[in-house]
């Protein structure tokens, strides 16, 4: 059963007419002092109402807005999700934190010293819940 289905039968669903369509990947716009990478930064929404990114950000600091999602996919509470970040120099990886709020914004929270690249492949939230 999808993410959708379930908050359709617990009665969480925001707006039983709404239709989530799934859409393409479409480039995000990234901002903060930071820039997209040669993956670029995408956004899209999958057949279950889940939000995915997928991409790498470059050369900014933290804390920082990095990019806000399209009108439609915020998620409906904040979502705090880990991500891997590179410092090209070494190369070592270590972990940063990022929010999603409900008016859209990516915030990256925190950053391991020395960070010159943030990847974004694995995150994911709902639309509906």
């Amino acid at each position: 059963m999808s993410t959708a289905e379930i908050a359709l039968l617990e009665g969480r669903y925001p707006d039983a007419t709404r239709i989530i369509l799934p859409t393409p990947w479409t480039l995000l716009v990234i901002g903060g002092g930071w820039v997209t990478g040669p993956d670029p930064a995408e956004i899209r929404i999958d057949a279950a109402g889940n939000v995915q990114i997928r991409g790498f950000i470059s050369g900014g600091a933290a804390p920082a807005i990095v990019a806000t999602v399209p009108a439609g996919f915020a998620p409906v509470a904040n979502s705090f999700q880990n991500v891997m970040d590179r410092d090209t120099a070494g190369p070592t990886f270590a972990t940063s934190t990022l929010e999603i709020d409900t008016a859209g914004n990516i915030i990256l929270q925190a950053i391991s010293a020395s960070v010159d690249d943030v990847f974004f492949d694995g995150v994911c939230w709902s639309v509906f819940i």
